[in-house]
């Protein structure tokens, strides 16, 4: 992204209440105002009273200098998938609460913008993931994800075994309920709650987390990014899932391999802020906020 002004912008959202969607149309008057060529997925369009701006995934980001996404982390992700592999930087607008990925507040998107248009702002690069879900040696399936790949048991199965490679070296056979793949950026997501391990979202590594493996040597597991993981699904008669990034996914058949390492490209952050990855840390997940707390009550 070159200093200045966004000559082209993408806007990814979905339509929310009356009350954000005209906050919304107020911004995009602003932008209308700079001659900024807008485009947006066709209900967001609409819903904005602006049906000409609306176009396919694949269109919204071509030709533009930005992407805006209006939402929390969940929008974010969405949107790193659709952006991250034609190199479009983007920058997180939040609706509600600030969350990990968001950098924003809706109301102060113009500032953002112009402090922007001043080169006052840095590309923070996120490894991605890709999975290639194999069936008889085939390729049935391919995604790519921003935090993390999930490989589990359906609704209603019982526990599944999870034959697992990293650079076709053989690692272990998880009986358990499913296995994360993550990225530094998913570390402080499904991953953590699973007993992962929170991992600095600069690195390039990718967390193996099984989910309640039966086993209590089974441990979360941290190899080079450089490296391939490769897991075999042993499920039977049981259901099975893959989900990528709490959004996507497909029902697995037995014997199928999933077959995960890094993408050849990276997700491109716009930051705006002094939040680093560990005042992040301790303003999101309290490290230390009880001890601060009982200091200031005392003090």
């Amino acid at each position: 992204m070159n200093n200045g002004f966004p000559k082209a912008v993408g806007v990814i959202s979905h339509p929310q209440s009356e009350k954000i969607i005209d906050k919304v149309r107020h911004f995009v008057e602003w932008l209308e105002e700079r001659c900024v060529v807008i485009k947006m997925r066709p209900a967001f369009a609409t819903a904005l009273g602006r049906p000409g701006y609306g176009c396919a995934d694949n269109e919204l980001v071509c030709d533009i200098d930005l992407l805006l996404v209006l939402g929390g982390d969940g929008s974010f992700l969405g949107a790193a998938r659709l952006a991250a592999p034609v190199g479009i930087p983007i920058l997180g607008v939040d609706l509600g609460t600030l969350g990990f990925l968001t950098e924003v507040r809706l109301d102060k998107v113009k500032e953002a913008l112009s402090a922007i248009s001043r080169g006052r702002y840095t590309i923070d690069e996120r490894m991605m993931l890709q999975a290639r879900v194999l069936t008889d040696g085939k390729e049935r399936l391919f995604y790519r994800a921003m935090n993390d790949v999930v490989v589990a048991k359906g609704s209603f199965s019982r526990m599944i075994r999870f034959k697992t490679y990293v650079d076709n070296r053989y690692l272990a056979t998880y009986a358990a309920d499913g296995i994360i793949l993550a990225t530094p950026t998913g570390s402080t997501a499904y991953s953590l709650s699973a007993g992962g391990p929170v991992v600095n979202s600069s690195l390039s590594v990718i967390i193996v987390t099984p989910i309640c493996a039966h086993s209590l040597h089974a441990r979360s597991l941290v190899v080079s990014g450089d490296e391939e993981v490769r897991i075999k699904v042993e499920c039977e008669d049981r259901e099975a899932m893959i989900t990528v990034d709490g959004q996507e996914g497909e029902k697995l058949i037995e014997g199928d391999i999933i077959v995960i390492k890094s993408a050849p490209f990276k997700a491109r952050v716009v930051k705006l802020h002094e939040r680093n990855f560990y005042t992040i840390l301790r303003t999101k997940l309290k490290w230390g906020g009880d001890y601060e707390a009982r200091i200031c009550d005392r003090d």
